[in-house]
């Protein structure tokens, strides 16, 4: 075997191990990369330019995720003010139209992360069926209290209030789910039937929990318990968007990784083969000059 074989022997490893960038065993990421250059530059450019896509995607979902804290923070201090202040001109409808739209806006920036997420649907949760059942209700059940409140609050606040209530048991879910994928991301071990124990546990004790005081203190009659399930539901949504975030941040990340290994696979590719670099090129043109 002679010198020019053995380099091209190394070249090719070099593709089929170094290229095939593991993220999940379930995205576009794991096929690996074709024998032949022509075909090969074609599937790196695409990765490239899908990883870029990715990362700039998920970096705006997480810059959303904080807005939304942002507006329940709103929400607290406009309900700290109390019944009177919001009794002001038409601050209680406003007060009530942030409260559901921006609760079906962040549904909707929930789903999209799972969407734009560099990880397959079965690598975030072992039951995509479940998953995306889960995700059906949270959205249709958000955008009907939101529309139910813009059409009227008088007659509808009340209806809406307890779907939004119960409805907390999907975002509860996908919260749970979105913190074990961060949580198995930095290192944790959570998988077995305990962790699914303890989502289920979790869920069903937010939703119970503000719907049991909104019902139980006369909260649909103007009594005290609108007002404290209010200050749960905001700071339960702030955690909830708090994780969201760090789901968005790994993903934007994990591309980023992703992306630099992919380029640097490329620059070993071209030296191996003798592709001259600018460096080399304007070396040899000052020589020649």
């Amino acid at each position: 075997m002679d010198r020019g074989s053995v380099t091209e022997y190394h070249v090719h490893v070099d593709v089929s191990t170094e290229s095939h960038v593991h993220v999940d065993d379930d995205t576009f990421l794991c096929c690996p990369i074709p024998d032949d250059a022509a075909m090969a530059g074609v599937v790196m450019t695409h990765r490239l330019e899908r990883l870029h896509e990715l990362s700039l995607k998920n970096f705006h979902l997480a810059i959303f995720c904080l807005i939304y804290i942002a507006v329940n923070m709103v929400c607290l201090v406009m309900n700290y003010m109390g019944q009177e202040w919001l009794g002001i001109d038409d601050r209680e409808h406003v007060f009530h139209l942030i409260e559901f739209w921006a609760t079906f806006a962040f549904s909707c920036v929930q789903v999209y992360s799972l969407v734009y997420s560099p990880r397959s649907v079965g690598a975030i949760y072992r039951n995509p069926f479940v998953l995306k059942t889960v995700i059906f209700l949270n959205v249709a059940s958000t955008f009907g209290s939101a529309l139910l409140v813009t059409v009227s609050l008088e007659t509808f606040e009340v209806l809406s209030h307890e779907v939004e209530y119960a409805n907390e048991i999907t975002m509860a879910f996908v919260d749970v789910v979105l913190l074990g994928v961060v949580a198995r991301q930095a290192g944790y071990n959570i998988e077995g039937a305990w962790f699914n124990l303890l989502a289920a546990v979790f869920t069903l004790v937010v939703a119970v929990l503000q719907l049991g005081i909104y019902n139980m203190l006369d909260g649909p009659h103007g009594g005290p318990g609108e007002p404290i399930a209010h200050y749960f539901e905001f700071a339960f949504e702030s955690l909830s968007a708090l994780i969201s975030f760090s789901f968005c941040m790994d993903g934007k990340l994990m591309c980023d990784r992703a992306l630099r290994m992919l380029l640097d696979t490329q620059q070993r590719q071209r030296a191996a083969v003798g592709a001259p670099c600018s460096h080399s090129r304007g070396k040899r043109g000052l020589q020649g000059a």
